[in-house]
């Protein structure tokens, strides 16, 4: 089960890291993964670190924030959701970011990041999701949501993607960091 979770684990985070950006081959850093019960309150949650498994990240490449531009102090955000099924076997449900920033060409640097996640995350429901679904006999769900902030003209946004199954109680949930210059929208750590 653990050589599984690894597996579909390392398939999202390969799928999410072509995301980034295609002029680079370079890892987004991502949040450990852990196994989640859906029917335990999240105070139990997140104190149970049994099933937690850490994944490097390399600090020393992050790229510094240059920028001769004001630094944006706000950014406007419309999340759209985005629902399909593949043939009854898997139910995808999305919600992703939209972002207005001061700078046009920079929102839509930062948009293109995330429409580039949603292609990726069908793919991955397609395939290994809807793989795994077919061989427990069960329905495949794959679910994503997100936070984003600003801070001293680095927009960040957390986006998190819950795997599950309807045969099991646990969901394997994946999460990974993207940072943004926020007046250039040249993608951070990528």
């Amino acid at each position: 089960m653990k050589r599984k979770i690894a597996a579909l684990t390392a398939a999202l985070l390969i799928l999410t890291a072509c995301s980034a950006n295609p002029a680079t081959t370079q890892e987004v850093p991502t949040a450990p993964v852990s196994t989640l019960e859906a029917d335990t309150p999240v105070s139990q949650t997140q104190t149970q670190n049994s099933d937690v498994v850490p994944l490097p990240t390399d600090e020393h490449e992050r790229k510094p924030v240059v920028t001769e531009e004001p630094a944006p102090t706000e950014f406007q955000d419309e999340p759209y959701d985005y629902q399909a099924d593949i043939e009854e076997v898997v139910s995808i449900s999305l919600t992703l970011p939209k972002f207005t920033l001061d700078s046009g060409e920079a929102s839509d640097k930062i948009n293109a990041v995330f429409e580039k996640l949603q292609t990726n995350l069908y793919d991955f429901a397609s395939t290994t999701v809807y793989e795994t679904a077919q061989e427990k006999h069960c329905i495949g769900y794959l679910e994503g949501s997100y936070s984003a902030a600003l801070d001293d003209g680095v927009l960040s946004v957390s986006y998190t993607v819950e795997e599950r199954y309807s045969s099991e109680v646990a969901a394997v949930v994946h999460e990974n960091i993207y940072r943004f210059d926020a007046v250039t929208g040249e993608q951070l750590d990528a």
